[in-house]
């Protein structure tokens, strides 16, 4: 019972927790936007960085420093129902993808450049909440949404 790898892990108050593997295998093509997400189930525990993403590549593969960046973005309301608010800016097309929690690609769309905010309609999506994977020209955001009916 329970022999294999595990993902979920219960942490008790004032228990710290250190997660040490090994990853064997890259992702090809080798880019920061393919990372891996870790979070707590406790929404309000984001604010508390229990939530966020990191990139694994192999050291003998060339990457981009500037596709590592994080850059500010802002996403309204969050619950939704119909459609969130894009709040950051962009200088080219950019990429938004939409996942699953367990980072399951659900749809991606291009976005044009704009300075501000910009509407993206979540009506077609189920209840639930999903990660938003934001990548441009300066850097890439990762946000969660909460969809709601």
């Amino acid at each position: 019972m329970f022999k294999g790898p595990k993902d979920n892990v219960l942490i008790k108050s004032s228990w710290k927790l250190s997660y040490i593997t090994t990853f064997s295998d890259f992702v090809v093509p080798n880019v920061a936007t393919n990372s891996y997400l870790y979070y707590c189930h406790i929404l309000p525990h984001e604010d508390k960085d229990m939530m966020g993403t990191f990139v694994v590549w192999n050291r003998s593969t060339d990457v981009d420093e500037n596709d590592l960046s994080l850059i500010l973005v802002q996403v309204q309301p969050n619950p939704v129902q119909d459609a969130v608010y894009l709040f950051g800016a962009t200088t080219k097309t950019s990429t938004l993808r939409f996942m699953t929690m367990k980072r399951h690609p659900i749809k991606e769309m291009s976005l044009p450049s704009f300075a501000g905010v910009i509407q993206i309609d979540v009506n077609v999506f189920s209840e639930g909440m999903l990660i938003m994977d934001w990548k441009t020209e300066e850097g890439y955001a990762v946000s969660k949404v909460i969809i709601t009916q």
